[in-house]
């Protein structure tokens, strides 16, 4: 009996390592990991699995793209083949940081790879709000009334038509002010 009961665990542990993963990020940015397909999902391999090929019902793994025929002489081009993100990140502040005496300015450094393309900007949200939109250079954005708190920090990429292309992880910090007690001011206590 107790040998049968360890054939079904082992057999069972490997079905588990061999079962193939799947991963897409939502519309909020946020990255999501299953064992069943979904639209838009791409396949990833475990550590220990082998890759397996696409059952049926399952979405294809994503193909390498051909490039788009030239145009013809005379022929014009609306927009440009685009290069897909590969990433998008909130640098600094870090998460989870504390940040001491702003003076209410904060200072973003977003990491975008590759770099912005032709009509598309940078969107900064600063606790949820939407604060910088349109930031075509330079990945080091300023926020001003920036004051004690937790505060939240996200980054989006948005194309010429004013939509959304890819958002970074949303980053939360905590900034704190240093109080002077005035000499002529009695402690609160």
């Amino acid at each position: 009996m107790r040998i049968c009961v360890l054939l079904l665990s082992m057999l069972a542990a490997t079905l588990v390592v061999a079962a193939p993963a799947w991963r897409w990020v939502d519309a909020n940015g946020t990255v999501h990991y299953s064992d069943r397909p979904v639209p838009g999902a791409e396949q990833v391999n475990l550590p220990g699995s082998a890759p397996r090929a696409p059952t049926p019902g399952s979405p294809a793994l994503p193909r390498a793209s051909t490039p788009a025929p030239a145009p013809e002489a005379g022929e014009a081009t609306d927009t440009e083949t685009p290069t897909a993100y590969t990433r998008l990140a909130i640098v600094s502040p870090s998460a989870d940081e504390t940040l001491w005496n702003l003076g209410g300015e904060l200072t973003v450094t977003v990491d975008v790879a590759p770099a912005l393309q032709n009509g598309h900007v940078l969107r900064l949200y600063y606790d949820g709000e939407p604060v910088i939109t349109g930031a075509s250079s330079g990945t080091r954005l300023t926020v001003t009334d920036v004051y004690r708190g937790s505060h939240t920090v996200q980054a989006e990429i948005v194309d010429a038509r004013n939509m959304p292309v890819m958002r970074s992880l949303q980053v939360q910090f905590f900034v704190q002010q240093t109080s002077i007690q005035s000499p002529n001011r009695p402690n609160p206590g």
